[in-house]
């Protein structure tokens, strides 16, 4: 008896582990949207103040015309706040993992067959973790959460049971409440009530039509209402022309970018994140093998093509505002079309290819041997699927931990009482630069402000001195606010330039070759190095480049030896405002190449920071 349960639940605990495999990446990597930035900035400058944060929330409710602002701030600030906290990451990707398992589960009661494990196994091995507007990574709560409660709601009214009247009251006021976090939720629940309509029984249709439709009615009165009190004056919500081709080919670029095909192969390729691909690889065709075939005799023929139609509805209804909205059709047209109903769209992915498969699958089976030897091979290809799914997240994580490295920075800095060699004004500006903000004309401070507002609340926060949990393995070289890599190396722009190093065990530090920009007249630019507290060290740089040796040591990120250097450069000028050039940028130093410094090299003729001064 023990056996045979134990054998029962083997593939229901490979599922749970290949969905933990799966999710990993996405802890590693938030921060991901200059709104989740903002409210939290609102928040850490409002703790004291909390009617003038709620002053702020109504101001903007009415300035875009957008009555769900009001529950959904409170989640931007919230999930903000959250993935500080390795708990909050743990609980924002867990509330991501439940709002796969629910839509698949609700599909699996809508057309009445055993589809949310094979659902669920296809979805994880077409999820894609990208920049910079796919939850939970950016928006950790605002979308997941209001969906997931829908779909929560949406799963009794899938089943048998009928209503009373008060649980049908009840049913549609928690309806309407959820569908009025913003648009998303309202066009979310629009295409579940139109899939409780379709798959419902010929006798109990009009009573899902009263049941839905008044809860969309409810809802859309209120938005509509508070709308025309107050109108919008936000671009992200107000339609535009567009030729009926060109809707459809962004919303299919949209739909597209929920899935992890145009990522690919953009991958990561370390040892760990091959061996724990090879095992997601393995995972996905086993369970493939597995699950398929049965889905596969549970299908009818009829019913594949009607399925695979409700995911292409649910695609098109949650991707049609966006597709129709002048804001995201500028960004689509400039090669930005990943949005949150791409996340959203591609919840849909999952499940029709698990039913494309299985039909297929039972296609063949119309012929001796073809439908195993079919099976065989898409197993191989889900395998396949999961295995480059995980890499490229992995990739991405690492990739999107780079925009948190100025959080990382200040969290370290905080070890010390003296703070100003990394919160000085100059020094905030290079950290700014690497975070998402909100550009002009949006009128909020510049993102050097967020950041000083964030380094005084880390004590208040607990968060001082912590490094951020989860984070991806810096890369031995990181550059934190400089110019975009040249030919032959890179310029750090205005007053200070940041490096992060992060040396392996058998380097004493890293040697750099810097110059600087010396206008015309002058012979050098004066530099003041700094890797913590304390007067710095100063020299000169020319035109041509010089070797300066930074010792490795400070511990960072992930308990790895790591050193943040702060070089400030306050004669940094503009080639343009010289005449020597038409470059406006303000260049400082010029980064020509960096090499490590073994343990017990003579380091002869280099500048050592160690020694500055003597």
């Amino acid at each position: 008896m023990f056996r045979e349960r134990l054998r029962a639940a083997l593939p229901d605990v490979a599922l749970l582990l290949l969905v933990l495999v799966q999710l990993w990446p996405f802890l590693s990597a938030f921060h991901g949207s200059a709104d989740d930035n903002f409210w939290q900035f609102a928040f850490l400058t409002t703790l004291d103040r909390p009617a003038a944060l709620f002053d702020e929330v109504r101001k903007l409710a009415e300035m875009q015309g957008r009555l769900g602002i009001f529950p959904a701030m409170p989640l931007v600030m919230a999930g903000s706040l959250m993935a500080e906290y390795a708990w909050g990451r743990v609980l924002a990707v867990g509330i991501f993992g439940a709002l796969i398992l629910a839509f698949c589960h609700l599909a699996a009661r809508r057309f009445r067959l055993p589809l949310t494990r094979p659902a669920l196994l296809l979805t994880l091995c077409l999820t894609p973790m990208a920049e910079h507007h796919l939850p939970p990574n950016a928006f950790p709560l605002l979308i997941t959460l209001p969906l997931l409660g829908l779909f929560a709601l949406h799963l009794p009214l899938a089943g048998p049971a009928g209503l009373r009247r008060a649980g049908w009251v009840a049913a549609v006021l928690a309806l309407a409440a959820a569908m009025l976090v913003l648009e998303y939720a309202l066009v979310a629940g629009f295409a579940l009530a139109a899939l409780a309509v379709v798959t419902a029984a010929p006798g109990k249709r009009g009573r899902a039509m009263r049941l839905h439709g008044t809860a969309l009615a409810l809802s859309a009165g209120l938005y509509l209402a508070y709308r025309l009190s107050f109108p919008s004056h936000y671009t992200g919500n107000e339609l535009g022309g567009a030729s009926p081709a060109e809707v459809l080919g962004l919303q299919a670029r949209h739909v597209a970018n929920g899935t992890i095909l145009p990522y690919l192969p953009h991958l990561a390729l370390g040892r760990l994140d091959l061996a724990v691909a090879a095992l997601a690889g393995l995972l996905g065709a086993a369970l493939a093998l597995r699950l398929l075939p049965g889905l596969a005799r549970a299908l009818r023929p009829r019913l594949a093509p009607g399925i695979l139609l409700c995911c292409v509805g649910w695609a098109f209804v949650n991707t049609l505002p966006h597709a129709l909205t002048p804001k995201y059709q500028a960004w689509c047209r400039a090669g930005d079309c990943t949005y949150v109903d791409s996340r959203v769209a591609g919840l849909a992915a999952g499940l029709a290819a698990a039913v494309a498969l299985a039909a297929l699958i039972r296609f063949a089976g119309r012929w001796a041997g073809a439908a195993r030897a079919l099976t065989l091979v898409l197993a191989g290809v889900v395998g396949l699927s999961g295995a480059l799914a995980f890499l490229h997240n992995r990739a991405a994580a690492r990739e999107m931990g780079e925009r948190e490295r100025a959080f990382a920075v200040l969290r370290e800095a905080a070890c010390e009482r003296d703070t100003a060699w990394i919160t000085g004004p100059a020094a905030l500006q290079s950290l700014g630069r690497t975070v998402r903000w909100h550009l002009p004309p949006a009128e909020v401070p510049p993102a050097q402000v967020y950041l000083k507002a964030y380094a005084e609340g880390l004590g208040r926060l607990g968060l001082a001195c912590r490094p951020l949990p989860f984070a991806p393995r810096p890369w031995p070289l990181e550059f934190l606010g400089w110019a975009p890599p040249e030919a032959i190396g890179r310029w750090s722009l205005g007053g200070a330039a940041i490096l992060r190093l992060a040396g392996g065990a058998d380097a004493a530090g890293t040697v750099l070759s810097l110059a600087a920009y010396v206008s015309p007249g002058r012979e050098a630019q004066r530099v003041v190095a700094r890797m913590g507290p304390g007067p710095g060290c100063a020299f000169e740089l020319g035109k041509h480049p010089r070797e300066i040796l930074v010792p490795h040591g400070q511990k960072g990120l992930q308990g790895a030896e790591a050193t943040t250097l702060v070089l400030e450069t306050p004669e940094a000028v503009s080639p343009s405002t010289v005449g020597d050039s038409e470059d406006p940028r303000i260049l400082g130093v010029f980064l020509a190449a960096a090499r490590p410094l073994r343990r017990g090299e003579d380091p002869r003729g280099v500048l050592d920071l160690r020694r500055c001064g003597e």
